[in-house]
């Protein structure tokens, strides 16, 4: 398909046209004089005289080439314009320029978009024709008379000097002609001139101006008599510019045209290299002598202007990118024993020095000496934006190869507004690609190859690949890469034979295979071998190394079969495989191997994009290697320890399970460790040998080397010898033994295991180092020791849901393959035993170690389970692996315990009506049984509790504590009562027993037989006080139906949640401004029990916002809380307004339908020691909002009446149901019950429906097939029970389900048919191992009109694999809150905070004289500390170190391995994690103290005092005295932190901290001490640097207060101001500050001035302080204020925070949405008597650029949002690349997409727009196209592209017809960028 050329060229013809040249090179020109009127002074004399020197096309093109050649031209120094005949010029010559356009525009055969852009190639030709005068190197003067109108102003505006004769008339024409002037004069004049009010006049009017207006005006600088005195003296001037010298001529013009577009700062930089460069000329000489000796020596011309030019060009560039921009480079030099260190040094100084004009060394060399690798030599260097990208620095790569010795030379990341990049390199040819591993330091070890050669081969009888060669007009290219830098992906296309490998059927031809990376899987990129090619000019041959988390995607396009009414059709389709070629061990290579690698030939533009691309966007360096490459295949490896019969037994019978695990999962680890351990018998039987010694030894202290061995080799990638790094850290575990001990001591008593877990992907077995976990039945019973028994988990290879797999075969063949057959772990089998309901809903199982009898006859242990549906009779076994803790203390005895019935709905005899049970999961347990279960631990429990979750024998539930059965039990016993014909039902054999009964079962709970012997609870949680959140489906459940409900009903609920939404985000960024808050929330976290925050809470001495330590934790909070909990909308709602709690049943009856009673604790963080009664408790009355999870539906929110009843005030932390009614509340809510199913409730009245819904209906659902009920014998259960694990594993998961529905009603409503079905089949998911039902899939295609259940459209707020289908702007609350998250998302993303790279600052109190003698002694308890630290995070899979002490973990986006979490149980054992921490602290605190004195001399502590308290007291409490000594080894530990070759390996600050008493006490003295080198606090509050800046931006001109004081002396409307300012000293600073600001954000160009003061006053006197969190720090309004007080006056810098705390105030108040929703501020209010008011518009606007501005200040860290001290010009403001976007549009379309993008960019305002076509994308979309869009510009165009791309559409649907809805959104995007107009109003 041929496309018409874009741009008619006849139309251009005009300016393309040749200029005719004479013999002296001098352009033959028809309207324009060339004339040398003084020796190197030149006349351009424009020449048109009759028509008034009018121009036209040709006129222009004739002027630009007299430039053009004069610039060149050594002969010219100067050059004088001027105009023939009696005027200048008169502008355009409209007629000529009409005729033309209108041939343009009437041409039919043009369609609309092409005559846009042949107009605006027209305008910008025009343009260039003046940008040329500028950039013009030799100075031009104009001399003007008479008319210079329209397009005459504009070029006068080009050149440097403007003389006029008096008779000058000018006017800024285009206005009249009905068009902006558009060729530079509105571009220019605004900098030449100083009087923005005149030039807008000038300009909007047309009106004319006259030399003298113009002289005053500042555009001209002198005015003669007359046309011939002004030529005079326009040459006079050009002759004394030409007796000068050219370079400094020059050189100054270049400079001034510099600095009118740039900051002094830049500037100066600019003319400091410019004159670097002039030092050179001979010029400097010329001119010296004309000095001394008085005479005219000639200046000598220029031979040739091309290296000036250059220069200038190079300068310009560099200078658009600042210089501390500039790109970093890491050379690495790897030393060994025989390197010569200094000849290093030398050869590679003498290497950089070679390219000192572009590389500069930034410090001295650092020697690194890597206890695990060898030694390394770092030397930091910098090299030029622009040497990078000329393609010199890969030439350069070869003089560092003369060094001969091994290197590595990192690349950080390019500079951030770097906006020249291509997003996409297409069809790159690849030489070669394959997989290997790298052996330290240079050896790359190649196990597989593929290369064009092999590929080419299957290129023949090809069609798929023909088809791929056609497709992209590739030729000879076998082998091809697409880097797709937007989508951050790359795939590589080849041929290949036919592969059956995981194929549905024999294949028989030759296809394509593809390879798919995506960038979020590289770990490290290492460039290898790069050489220019012999071939191609400017290509070069480069191998890319890409380290992988995870294996690369592979995908065969294969010959499939489906089936279509019954018969079967053959198609070809993309398939994911695991393996493109039919040979042995190939599978193994691919996905065992660390590194994949590409070796591409290409140009050097495309290498340098890729790599410029690659550093930006994974935000790792990037490394230029050497490397020897060796072909190693690994058949030649040797057998695995276990494979060898012989070491097998010697492992066994030497070590124990525990070691043999370790070793499995170091072999797990891949390629990486089989190519170094198994190389040879000799280094595989040594290293055992050692590891065997090592047991013998210590074992305890050998198993927690080999897991930190373990933990530190997933972190390095290589290694160099395993067997010296074992025994390093061996060695150094060993001297901690003392902390091994604490930190691994047995914790089975306490219920806490360490499992140990397997990860079963398709290609691999991934070993995990043992974690600890709650224990359960089976591990108590049958596995004490933690060794047989192991968690298995089934994931993809990249650790997603096995649903994922798009070949089910893979998954089924790999499932079935070890349910079936078992794993080989340590040498033994292990064998699938059962799971948990949780475990199989996150894929995952227990297998244990023995046979499959052996399994059976363990199920057939655990008790008698009823012939049932598989799925149940699972769910009933899977009770037994329920993580739980087993309550020694809480013995049931059996005739302690009777079961009751339940509470049912009456119904009549014999009736089909189904029975709803009210009591369903719910018993009763006495006070004394539940004493007993807090006894059992203490320190799980830190106060009695009324509910307990727990699992006895066969039943499960929930038992309430009910008083009344210890005093009926006091009663029966001191009456001697007992029981008869209690207990059973249907069974002759009733018993008689004594009358005290410990616990009431219900039948309900009993779910099977269990054993008599298991006599003791086991409980899985207790209640206590809980927060609760919002969430997505709750809150698109309260929008929608109160929606439904009336309007005011929504705008209440509304309302609230964006309130509750703030008050979130406020809490998060409040912390990086207040040090209070600060302060406050780190007192919230677990760290106050180890660090004493309260003492330390002096932000003057030391700053929690500084200190890095502190700082890391809270950036670690505030990242917590955005992206684990906002970008969820997991929206903290007060706890005095909402709490989550266990649903029990009112055992009393007191409470009638549609009552509830509730009673909460008040304090929800209590962790003291009491009791129920003890505690401060509030029963909630009036009306209460109660749901669960998943909230679905309308009717699983309702609404209570809470009512106090006596009977039940023992009962606290629960929500009480009644026990009677026509249907049980709990099943009205979602269908749930009370066996364990926690309830949200919510007080918030703001956040209430008007009335009830009617409860779902979720019985209407069908099943995908018929469950089939009952087994043969326990050998069938087992084949059952695998075959269900499978199908399970295989099918649609509650997830998907949950997502569609919330997709779809969204678009369609809740109550939408579609919605409707998607409910009953979310329902039926959930309750499948209760029923045995799986759900039918989601339908795609349209039922009548019923839409596709799977969702064809999304709204903007979904991301993930949705993101891709057309998208629209929902207006429902949740993308209200999507939009306001995703704003703060993006200045949280494009800030540095997430880095956390800032250099330590060390705090200059925190001194002593000679802490230098205690540095060695503080660095081995660093090394010592750090190491303890690291292993209890490596135990608990925790990332840094503040996750540790903060509580808070982040989910990283790659490498999720790590993400797949235990649920650990009660609280996720965050007790048990701060007692090890805390216990590691006290160990080496009391270490250390006791170096200097024992312990009892520092501390109170007694010798009955137990461990525990000791524990608090050394880390709670303040030392009794400080020895110099002691503070000296602080110091020294504390300065050790800003050290980073000592802490890089660690990254622990934490150190210093646990003396936080010692650091308080030093820093308290050298504060006081008057003699102390301390002179002034080290530290300025937020709101101390913002005062500064504030009087400092102030007092950088007087003029800013005269301003103030005019508009305040013109305007009657605010004369009340200036009473204000008068009693309120420094309050004209304030309010002169915050009307700047309101300019800069344009706030001024529709809101007044006057407005604008009233209301900053308003809100400093706290007017609107009811829409913000604000606690004072406001001022008296003046009628609160007596007479004396308004004469005295204060002085509001003196309050507490100074101005910077008021204007902070201010931010915060018009940030709120509060008042962005107010219809009007009048001006009249608080006694203004301002007769102004502003509209709800004017508040929107004020509220956005205060919250654009706050997240600047939180984000940026930088004053840049703010009022400058010096004018920055805006061209400057920051661009980046933010993240891609799609865009459908209609396949046919009047304009095409080249004008529709460039709308998008224009109307938005970007930099750029880069855009590609996706071609492979959603199948719902025929009648449109995919559009991939990058946008390149600032926030604010960034937000405004956002908006335009996104269309509204209706919130509900009443569905006639089908609709093609993604072609809907398409058509209406496309009308909505046409019709937007690009004026702005």
């Amino acid at each position: 398909m041929s496309f018409k050329y874009l741009i008619p060229h006849h139309y251009l013809k005009i300016f393309s046209r040749t200029i005719s040249i004479s013999k002296n090179d001098r352009p033959i020109l028809k309207d324009i004089n060339l004339i040398e009127v003084k020796p190197k002074v030149f006349n351009v004399e424009l020449n048109r005289a009759k028509q008034m020197n009018t121009f036209t096309p040709e006129f222009w093109f004739e002027l630009k080439s007299a430039i053009k050649y004069l610039s060149q031209y050594s002969g010219c120094r100067s050059i004088v314009l001027s105009g023939a005949g009696k005027s200048f010029t008169s502008g355009i010559d409209l007629k000529e320029a009409l005729s033309q356009v209108s041939d343009l525009l009437n041409d039919p055969k043009i369609d609309v978009s092409r005559k846009s852009r042949t107009l605006m190639s027209i305008i910008g030709e025009i343009q260039d024709c003046y940008t040329i005068m500028e950039k013009c190197p030799k100075p031009i003067i104009s001399s003007i008379h008479s008319y210079c109108i329209g397009a005459g102003v504009n070029m006068i505006c080009s050149t440097d000097i403007r003389y006029v004769s008096k008779d000058a008339i000018f006017s800024i024409k285009e206005v009249d002609v009905g068009m902006a002037a558009d060729i530079g004069v509105l571009n220019r004049i605004q900098k030449l001139v100083g009087n923005d009010s005149l030039t807008r006049e000038l300009s909007l009017t047309g009106k004319d101006f006259n030399a003298d207006e113009a002289l005053r005006l500042g555009l001209i600088s002198k005015v003669f008599d007359n046309k011939e005195d002004c030529f005079e003296g326009a040459v006079e001037t050009a002759k004394l510019i030409a007796d000068k010298s050219p370079i400094g001529v020059q050189g100054t013009k270049m400079v001034l045209n510099h600095a009118r577009n740039h900051s002094i700062e830049e500037s100066l930089e600019f003319v400091k290299i410019w004159n670097a460069s002039q030092m050179l000329s001979e010029d400097l000489e010329i001119a010296a002598k004309r000095f001394f000796t008085k005479k005219q020596i000639p200046f000598n011309d220029f031979k040739s202007i091309d290296f000036l030019l250059s220069l200038s060009q190079l300068l310009i560039f560099n200078y658009n990118m600042p210089t501390s921009q500039s790109i970093k480079l890491i050379f690495k030099l790897f030393l060994n024993d025989n390197s010569d260190v200094e000849k290093l040094k030398t050869t590679l100084l003498e290497c950089i020095s070679k390219s000192s004009s572009n590389i500069q060394q930034l410090g001295d060399f650092t020697y690194i000496d890597d206890p695990f690798l060898d030694p390394k030599l770092h030397v930091l260097c910098r090299c030029t934006f622009n040497y990078l990208t000329s393609g010199d620095f890969f030439q350069y790569l070869y003089l560092i190869n003369l060094i001969k010795a091994n290197f590595s030379i990192g690349l950080e990341k390019f500079l951030n507004n770097h906006t020249s990049f291509r997003i996409c390199d297409s069809f790159i040819r690849v030489r070669s690609f394959g997989w290997g591993t790298y052996s330290y330091p240079e050896i790359f070890y190649n196990h597989y190859n593929v290369d064009e050669g092999w590929s080419n081969k299957y290129t023949k009888q090809n069609t798929k690949f023909k088809e791929l060669l056609n497709r992209s007009n590739l030729r000879n290219k076998p082998i091809h890469v697409n880097f797709y830098h937007d989508t951050q992906k790359l795939d590589v296309f080849f041929a290949i034979p036919p592969c059956n490998k995981d194929s549905q059927f024999k294949q028989s031809k030759n296809t394509i295979c593809r390879l798919t990376l995506q960038y979020e899987n590289i770990n490290r990129i290492s460039i290898s071998d790069v050489s220019l090619s012999k071939e191609l000019k400017n290509y070069y041959i480069v191998t890319f190394n890409f380290w992988l988390f995870n294996p690369i995607k592979i995908d065969v396009c294969q010959e499939l079969s489906t089936s279509i009414s019954g018969k079967e059709k053959n198609y070809w389709g993309w398939r994911q495989v695991r393996t493109f070629y039919d040979e042995s061990n190939i599978i193994e290579i691919i996905h065992e191997s660390l590194i994949f690698y590409l070796t591409l030939q290409l140009h050097k533009n495309e290498l340098i994009n890729i790599i410029e691309r690659f550093c930006t966007l994974i935000n790792k360096n990037l490394e230029f290697v050497y490397w020897r490459r060796v072909d190693l295949s690994i058949t030649s490896l040797i057998k695995k320890p276990f494979d060898d019969k012989e070491l097998k037994e010697k492992l066994i019978k030497n070590g124990s399970f525990a070691l043999s695990y370790l070793i499995d999962s170091f072999l797990s680890k891949g390629l990486v460790i089989k190519v170094h351990l198994l190389i040879s018998q000799e280094v595989r039987d040594t290293f055992m040998e050692h590891i065997l010694s090592c047991y013998q030894e210590n074992s305890k202290v050998t198993l927690l080397a080999f897991e930190v061995f373990l933990k530190k080799i997933e972190g390095m990638l290589f290694i160099k010898d395993a067997h010296k790094m074992f025994q390093l850290i061996y060695k150094n575990e060993l001297k901690n033994q003392s902390l091994t001990d604490d930190l691994f001591r047995e914790d089975n008593d306490r219920n806490i295991y360490y499992i140990r877990k397997i990860i079963i992907t398709p290609t691999r077995i991934l070993f995990r180092i043992p974690t600890p976990m709650i224990g359960n039945r089976v591990m108590r019973q049958y596995d004490p020791k933690g060794e047989k028994m192991i968690k298995v988990i089934f994931r993809t290879d990249n650790y997603r849901p096995t649903k994922e797999i798009i070949n089910g075969l893979i998954l089924t063949e790999i499932i079935n393959k070890y349910l079936d057959n078992g794993i080989a772990v340590g040498g033994f089998i292990y064998n699938f035993l059962g799971a948990s309901n949780s475990q199989i809903r996150d894929g995952g199982c227990y297998f244990f170690r023995g046979s499959k009898y052996d399994m059976i006859t363990i199920r057939e242990s655990l008790g008698s389970i009823k012939q049932e549906a598989i799925p149940k009779m699972m769910g009933r076994l899977g009770q037994c692996f329920t993580q739980s803790f087993l309550a020694k203390n809480a013995i049931v005895e059996n005739d302690k315990y009777i079961k009751d019935s339940d509470y049912y709905t009456p119904i009549w005899k014999d009736s089909n009506e189904k029975r709803y049970c009210f009591s369903d999961g719910c018993g009763m347990i006495s006070e004394e049984m539940a004493g007993k279960v807090i006894s059992s631990f203490d320190e799980i429990f830190d106060q009695e509790s009324t509910c307990y979750q727990f699992r006895f024998r066969g039943y499960k539930g929930v038992l309430v504590t009910y008083p009344i059965l210890d005093k009926v039990n006091q009663l029966a016993v001191s009456n001697k009562i007992t029981l008869q014909n209690i207990g059973k039902i249907n069974n002759d054999n009733l018993w008689t027993n004594d009358f005290s009964v410990d616990c009431i079962f219900r039948y309900s709970q009993c779910k099977f037989r269990g054993l008599l012997k298991d006599c003791q609870l086991e409980i899985v949680k207790a209640s206590k006080p809980q927060e609760l959140n919002l969430n997505r489906p709750l809150i698109n459940v309260l929008d929608q139906v109160s929606k439904l409900q009336s309007y005011e009903c929504n705008k209440k609920i509304c309302y609230r949640i964006n309130e509750l939404f703030e008050n979130h985000i406020l809490s998060i960024i409040s912390i990086f401004l207040n040090e209070k808050n600060a302060c406050e929330t780190l007192l919230n976290m677990p760290l106050k029990y180890i660090i004493n925050i309260k003492e330390l809470n002096n932000f003057k001495l030391i700053s929690f916002q500084k200190e890095l330590f502190f700082k890391n934790i809270l950036i670690n909070y505030a990242v917590h809380h955005i992206e684990n909990r906002l970008k969820k909308l997991k929206i903290k709602i007060p706890t005095n307004l909402g709490r989550s709690m266990f649903g029990v049943i009112d055992e009393t009856g007191s409470l009638e339908y549609g009552q509830v009673f509730i009673q909460y604790s008040l304090n929800i963080n209590s962790t003291s020691k009491k009791t129920k009664n003890s505690i401060d408790k509030k029963i909630h009355l009036g009306r209460v909002m109660v749901t669960k999870n998943p909230t679905v539906v309308s009717g699983d929110v309702r609404i209570f009446e809470a009512v106090d009843v006596k009977l039940l005030h023992h009962l606290v932390d629960v929500i009480v149901f009644p026990r009677d009614g026509p249907l049980p509340h709990t099943t009205e809510m979602a269908g749930s019950d009370l066996d364990g199913d926690e309830y949200s409730i919510i007080f918030d009245e703001e956040l209430f429906f008007d009335y009830n819904m009617e409860p779902f209906d979720f019985d209407a659902g069908t099943s995908v097939n018929e469950v089939t009920k009952g087994i043969k014998d326990h050998k069938d259960f087992d084949d059952r029970m695998k075959e269900f694990m499978t199908t399970y594993l295989t099918s649609e998961n509650i997830g998907v389900l949950a997502l569609s529905h919330l997709i779809q009603s969204d678009f369609f409503g809740l109550h939408s048919e579609v919605c409707k079905r998607i409910a009953i089949k979310h329902n039926i998911a959930i309750d499948f191992q209760k029923t045995g039902e799986f759900p039918r899939p989601l339908t795609k295609e349209w039922d009548n009109n019923i839409p596709p259940e799977v969702p064809s459209v999304v709204a903007e707020f979904f991301d993930g694999n949705m993101s891709k289908k057309p998208s629209y702007r929902s207006s429902r609350l949740i993308n209200q809150l999507y939009n306001r998250l995703n704003n703060l998302e993006i200045f949280l993303q494009s800030s540095d905070l997430l880095l956390q790279k800032e250099e330590y600052k060390r705090n200059p109190l925190i001194f002593i004289e000679g802490w230098e003698e205690y540095i060695d002694e503080a660095l081995k308890y660093y090394i010592k500390y750090s190491t303890s630290i690291m292993n209890l995070m490596d135990m608990f899979g925790i990332y840094n170190e503040a996750e540790l002490f903060s509580g808070y973990k982040i989910i990283n986006s790659y490498n999720t391995i790590n993400n797949i979490s235990e649920k650990l149980g009660y609280q996720n054992v965050n007790y048990l994690i701060q007692e090890k921490l805390g216990l590691i602290i006290y160990k080496i605190k009391a270490e250390i103290l006791e170096t200097f004195h024992s312990l009892d001399h520092f501390y109170n502590i007694i010798p009955e005092m137990d461990d525990s308290n000791k524990v608090k007291v050394v880390l709670e409490s303040p030392l009794l005295y400080y020895p110099k000594e002691l503070k000296k080894f602080v110091v020294a530990a504390y300065n050790i932190l800003s050290d980073s070759t000592k802490t890089d390996m660690f990254k622990i600050y934490s150190f210093p901290w646990i003396f936080w008493d010692v650091l308080k006490k030093i820093v308290s003295i050298n504060s006081c001490d008057d003699s102390s080198i301390i002179t002034s606090l080290p530290y300025d509050t937020f709101n101390d640097s913002f005062t500064k800046y504030i009087i400092k931006w102030y007092s950088s001109t007087i003029e800013r207060d005269q301003k103030l004081m005019k508009l305040i002396m013109e305007d009657d409307e605010v004369k009340v101001c200036l009473e204000y300012i008068k009693c309120y000293k420094n309050l004209n600073i304030l309010l002169t500050f915050l009307l700047s600001w309101s300019k800069q954000h344009n706030l001024t160009l529709k809101i007044k001035d006057g407005m604008l003061l009233v209301l900053f006053i308003q809100c400093l006197c706290g007017f609107f302080n009811e829409y913000s969190n604000l606690s004072g720090g406001f001022i008296d309004k003046l009628s609160e204020l007596s007479d004396e007080e308004i004469r005295n006056g204060f002085d509001i810098n003196l309050s507490s925070g100074g101005l910077g705390r008021h204007c902070l105030n201010i931010f915060f108040i018009l940030s709120s949405f509060r008042f962005r929703m107010l219809d009007h501020v009048y001006g009249w209010d608080m006694g203004m008597k301002c007769g102004y008011m502003l509209f709800q518009e004017d508040c929107y606007l004020i509220q956005q650029a205060a919250e654009k501005t706050i997240n600047n200040l939180v984000f940026y860290h930088t004053f840049d949002i703010l009022p400058q001290i010096e004018n920055k010009d805006k061209s400057l403001e920051s661009y980046k690349s933010y993240h891609y976007i799609y865009v459908y549009l209609p396949k046919n379309m009047k304009y095409n997409e080249l004008y529709i993008f460039d709308r998008i960019k224009q109307i938005s305002g970007l930099e750029e727009l880069k855009y590609r076509q996706e071609r492979s994308y959603f199948y719902g979309c025929k009648e449109t196209k995919l559009w991939i869009v990058t946008p390149v510009g600032t926030y604010d165009s960034y937000i405004k592209f956002k908006q335009l791309i996104k269309v509204d559409v209706p919130t509900n649907f009443v569905m006639t017809e089908r609709l093609n809805f993604p072609y809907i959104l398409g058509r209406k995007l496309y009308e909505k960028i046409i019709n937007h107009s690009l004026i702005v109003i």
